[in-house]
C-alpha cells in the first residue's frame, strides 16, 4: 500500500489544510489587486484553482465580496469573474450570490430602519463617547455597501454579466425608499438626511456608470414625482435633476 502512492499517474487527495492554504493564497491576491497588476492576480488565481476546481464558487463568492467592499477596483474584479467563468463556469451560481448579498448588504437595517433610528435611539438609554462612535462607524460601513453593491450590479451588467432585471431591482428600492421616508424632520434627524442623500448619490452613480442609460428612461416619471412631492435640499434636487439630464 505504500508502494502504491509512488507510482506513475498517483494523485494524493488534497487534505483539508491544502484547500486553507489555497483560500488564504487566493485571498492574499485578491487583497493586491491594483490597475498595474490586473493580468497578473487573474494568473495567479487562476493558477491556484488549476488543482482545486472544487473550490472556485467559494473564490468567486470572495471576489464578488471584494468588488463591494472595495468597489474602487469593482471593474478589475469583474474582469476575474469573466475569466472564471470562461475556465470554471461559474455564471450559473452569480445569481445566487447576489440574492444572498442583498439581503446581507441592501436590506439591512440601514436601509429597512434608518429613518428611524435617530427617534428610536432617544428613548433608549444614552450612549457613551465609545457607542456612538461604534454605531457611526457601523452606519458608514453600511452606506459604503450600499453604494459597492450598486457599482457591482451595473459593472455585471456592463459586461452582460446579468441582465436589466437586478438594475431595475436596485433603483427600484432606492427610489421606493426615498418616496416613503417622510421629509418632515429632514433638517433635524440627521440620520434620515443621511439615508435619503445616499440613496440619491447611489441612483446617480448608478445613472452616470451604466452603459446603455436610454434603458433606464422609464423611471424618469418617478423621478419627476419625487421632484414634485419631496423638499429636496438643493444638493440633492440637483442631483435627481442631472440624473434625469444622463
Amino acid at each position: 500500500g505504500q508502494r502504491n502512492k509512488f507510482q506513475r499517474g498517483f494523485r494524493k487527495k488534497p487534505t483539508q489544510s491544502e484547500e486553507t492554504q489555497t483560500i488564504k493564497k487566493v485571498n492574499v491576491l485578491l487583497n493586491k489587486m491594483s490597475p498595474l497588476n490586473v493580468p497578473k492576480i487573474i494568473e495567479g488565481v487562476l493558477l491556484e484553482l488549476k488543482f482545486y476546481p472544487h473550490l472556485t464558487n467559494i473564490v468567486t463568492e470572495s471576489i464578488l465580496e471584494k468588488a463591494i467592499l472595495q468597489n474602487t477596483y469593482c471593474p478589475h474584479y469583474v474582469d476575474l469573474i469573466i475569466e472564471l467563468i470562461k475556465v470554471h463556469d461559474v455564471k450559473h451560481i452569480l445569481g445566487t450570490l447576489l440574492t444572498q448579498f442583498k439581503e446581507k448588504y441592501i436590506t439591512n437595517e440601514y436601509m429597512d430602519s434608518g429613518a428611524d433610528t435617530g427617534t428610536s435611539a432617544s428613548t433608549g438609554p444614552e450612549k457613551n463617547a465609545q457607542e456612538k462612535y461604534d454605531d457611526f462607524c457601523k452606519k458608514n460601513k453600511l452606506k459604503d455597501y450600499l453604494m459597492g453593491y450598486a457599482i457591482l450590479i451595473v459593472q455585471l451588467y456592463n459586461k452582460k454579466l446579468v441582465n436589466l432585471n437586478y438594475i431595475n431591482m436596485i433603483i427600484n428600492l432606492l427610489l421606493n425608499k426615498l418616496y416613503y421616508t417622510d421629509m418632515e424632520d429632514i433638517d433635524t434627524n440627521r440620520e434620515k438626511l443621511d439615508l435619503v442623500e445616499n440613496n440619491v448619490f447611489c441612483i446617480h452613480k448608478i445613472f452616470t456608470t451604466i452603459k446603455r442609460k436610454e434603458e433606464l428612461r422609464g423611471f424618469l416619471k418617478k423621478i419627476d414625482i419625487l421632484l414634485e412631492k419631496k423638499k429636496y435640499k438643493p444638493k440633492l434636487r440637483f442631483k435627481m435633476m442631472d440624473i434625469k439630464e444622463l
